[in-house]
């Protein structure tokens, strides 16, 4: 009997580890690290998920057949280190931290990959980083042939890459190399306005509050040039000079200068602060775009694959459909660095070893799961009364429809940022006052952040202006005229939505609960967010969305076959609690 291809994808090392296992061809789980540490965008090594995925298929580190990794480590030193050694005569103290700190970050990886080589026998290949970022891209998409576009902060010294993708092939076509960088420079206003590392959305947010009155300005400290680049005024950010990640000023005097003060983050959100971001989102749209019609004009074909950390910035890819020539786009459910390892197995499955396409995926489902047993086991240790029910839709509908905020906790958990239906928190969005109770009592975040619809595909451009499907929820729409009234608790300021397009075939349970609140309700869309609060992953197992669930204000939690409610009375008719009465 031949033995089976094993293909081990590892990504993230820097942030957002990660592991995906593929299985002659398949891809049969992946997983993220921070969901066991419970640390956010944890990075390293992504052990847990590496042992989960094995004990999860019965299978051994022999059994492993390839090992991709997503960094190139010859290229990452031979690009970074004599760039910091030019720092040195200016900034000693701070280059030779950071030259100490790349080759430990360096030696550390290569030393895992290598121990885990031996003790697998498997061939092991590291994939530049952004080319990991492309496969990840490309061939999970259900296009034959696209062009592709990867940003980030900074691969191994490239920040931004195209590509052509060809039935089984990713083909480099250019890159923008560090220190001009669109991922530094968002990650600098970000920090420039008062949030935390890996707060970026909250900046894309915020925009909408504001207006660009800052533009002019801002196009001097990052601006588009030649036929497809873009450049950053290292005047303005210090980023590239500093400790910058490591804790250090991301921006010069001379931006404060320009711009003001930064804000501190316990200071209030003024106009002026809006109005930056506004600013800062449009310049950083402006060189998106700009090289996006760039690559058109080297690849004109309809399709786009964008991926990236700076992918997940959903109102720039609602704009590739109406400021570039591209009529479709697909990214991943993981388009950031988690997204690597699924990356790397998906490239050396085709590219490598040549064989040919999977269908798309165009399902994120593909993490753990608990059976209704262990789900039990847990209420009854834990001594709590709840109801059982062989369908979960009808009274999970009925719950909606009052108004209550519902826990819910069904089948594989997702792979990526998003929840899409199977660890998410649910609710009403035809109530208006629904976004601001999430934010205040269940998510504890800032007032102005949107909340996404979940809507089923047949009935998506009845209330959003959808140009694709959007499984990933990964594209603001606009919210259509005359469904902006209608749904008050997902329609943002400027009045657009993150939607995500709920299929039958890949989400059938989630489908039928939003098809049956359309028939109660008249609008087949829920609002969907992470079954977590801030600051914390998405919760992984059911002792995780137990602790979450009394610990902020939902109103029921539905896992498996089984409804907690914290007041009886919401209980829906015939059900009734069992357990530990």
């Amino acid at each position: 009997m031949a033995k089976k291809q094993v293909v081990l994808g590892i990504g993230g090392f820097t942030t957002d580890a990660s592991a995906c296992l593929m299985i002659d061809g398949e891809v049969s789980m992946a997983l993220e690290e921070e969901r066991f540490t419970r640390v956010k965008h944890q990075g390293r090594w992504p052990k847990i998920a590496i042992a989960r995925l094995l004990e999860n298929h019965g299978l051994k580190e022999s059994d492993v057949t390839h090992i991709s990794f997503s960094y190139d480590p010859r290229l990452r030193l031979r690009k970074r280190i004599p760039y910091r050694l030019m720092m040195l005569p200016s900034k000693p103290l701070i280059s030779s931290f950071i030259i100490f700190d790349e080759l430990r970050f360096v030696g550390e990886f290569v030393m895992r990959l290598r121990m885990l080589r031996k003790q697998s026998g498997a061939k092991l290949y590291y994939l530049r980083h952004h080319v990991a970022h492309a496969a990840s891209a490309f061939f999970s998409s259900p296009y034959n042939e696209a062009a592709i576009y990867s940003v980030d902060q900074r691969g191994e010294w490239d920040s931004t890459l195209w590509a052509r993708g060809k039935d089984r092939k990713v083909t480099v076509l250019g890159q923008t190399n560090y220190p001009h960088s669109l991922g530094m420079f968002y990650a600098g206003i970000t920090q420039y306005l008062g949030f935390g590392p890996f707060d970026e959305y909250k900046v894309m947010g915020l925009a909408s509050y504001g207006k660009p009155a800052y533009l002019e300005s801002m196009r001097k400290v990052i601006f588009p040039t030649g036929e497809n680049q873009f450049k950053i005024d290292p005047s303005y950010f210090s980023y590239h000079k500093t400790k910058g990640l490591f804790g250090g000023s991301f921006f010069t005097p001379k931006f404060e200068a320009e711009f003001g003060p930064p804000r501190r983050s316990h200071e209030a959100m003024t106009e002026h602060y809006m109005n930056l971001a506004a600013s800062a989102q449009r310049a950083f749209e402006e060189c998106v775009l700009h090289q996006l019609n760039g690559l058109h004009r080297q690849i004109p074909s309809e399709n786009l694959c964008m991926v990236g950390g700076c992918g997940l910035n959903g109102v720039m890819n609602g704009k590739v459909y109406t400021e570039t020539p591209f009529n479709h786009l697909f990214l991943p459910s993981v388009s950031a660095d988690n997204g690597l390892s699924l990356g790397g197995a998906l490239y050396i499955r085709h590219q490598v070893l040549g064989h040919k396409r999977q269908p798309p995926l165009l399902r994120a489902d593909l993490g753990t799961e608990y059976s209704d047993s262990q789900i039990r086991d847990l209420l009854e240790l834990f001594k709590l009364n709840y109801a059982v029910c062989e369908d979960v839709v009808p009274p999970t509908v009925e719950l909606l429809e009052k108004g209550k905020i519902v826990g819910w906790f069904q089948g594989r958990m997702e792979f990526g940022a998003r929840a899409l239906g199977f660890r998410s928190i649910l609710a009403n969005p035809t109530l208006p006052g629904m976004k601001d109770t999430l934010n205040k009592y269940v998510k504890f975040r800032e007032d102005f952040r949107p909340f996404a619809p979940s809507v089923t595909i047949e009935a998506a451009d009845r209330y959003f202006e959808v140009h694709d499907p959007i499984p990933f929820m990964t594209v603001v729409c606009k919210t259509k005229q005359e469904s902006i009234q209608k749904l008050p608790a997902t329609t943002h300021v400027d009045h657009t939505a993150r939607v995500q397009t709920v299929h039958r075939e890949s989400s059938p349970l989630y489908w039928r609960l939003i098809d049956e609140f359309g028939r109660k309700t008249g609008v087949p869309v829920v609002l969907n967010t992470s079954f977590n609060v801030m600051g914390e992953p998405i919760v992984e197992d059911p002792r995780q969305a137990i602790r979450c669930y009394f610990s902020t204000g939902m109103d029921a939690l539905v896992m498996g076959s089984h409804i907690l409610v914290k007041d009886e009375s919401d209980l829906p008719a015939p059900l009734k609690r069992i357990g530990n009465e």
